[in-house]
């Protein structure tokens, strides 16, 4: 399975797969979740947010927890 489908072409720096769930952050910025298995990928990051990421983490609910050069660590809990 090509993992990257969807995603732009930049080095991967940090990641995390489990469960059906994908998260990838880019050296060239950009902070990126799937739910079904890398099939489909959206954005996390933009606007205030936009930068580089340095690592990601899943909690046991299932919420991203990534640690941002320019923010510090940043927790989301999508749908």
């Amino acid at each position: 399975m090509l993992v990257q489908r969807g995603l732009p072409q930049s080095e991967p720096i940090a990641w995390y797969f489990n469960d059906g769930m994908s998260v990838v952050a880019l050296r060239g910025g950009g902070l990126y979740v799937s739910r079904d298995s890398s099939q489909t990928w959206n954005r996390l990051d933009s606007g205030e947010l936009t930068g580089q990421f340095t690592g990601v983490a899943v909690d046991a609910q299932g919420a991203l927890i990534a640690a941002s050069l320019t923010e510090g660590l940043l927790y989301y809990q999508g749908p």
